[in-house]
């Protein structure tokens, strides 16, 4: 299972049950992740996506190997993921659900890349595999 998420400076997720943000170019980003692939999210989560095809609403948080799961705002997954891709908004927003930065002891950085989004300068992406 791949994680992705999306935090601020600090690793904030959300404040007061709301996402920190949002951008339309990330969103196309990880659509076109999903070929052949399910991106798995909750109801809350979905409506960033509208109706495009490969979202999976889900409420029960159980992944096959290759599920792709965009975390906000449902349980954090009790397996370890294979890989975590995050993305960072380069800014700080006011946060009360964190990502837990401890978990990525466990992994190695493989690729880092910087892009434009449609309501931030910079957005940047990291991909994390498990350490070998």
């Amino acid at each position: 299972m791949t994680l992705i998420a999306c935090i601020d400076d600090r690793g904030g997720i959300s404040f007061d049950s709301k996402r920190q943000s949002r951008d339309r170019v990330l969103c196309q980003r990880l659509l076109s992740r999903i070929e052949g692939h399910s991106l798995r999210t909750s109801p809350y989560s979905a409506r960033l996506f509208g109706e495009e095809k490969g979202i999976s609403v889900t409420e029960d948080f159980v992944f096959a190997p290759e599920d792709l799961y965009f975390w906000e705002d449902g349980p954090f997954p009790e397996e370890k993921p294979d890989r975590i891709i995050l993305y960072h908004w380069n800014r700080r927003y006011p946060a009360d659900r964190y990502f837990p930065a401890e978990l990525l002891k466990d992994y190695r950085l493989v690729s880092r890349e910087e892009f434009v989004g449609s309501s931030h300068k910079k957005i940047t992406e990291e991909i994390y595999e498990v350490a070998l």
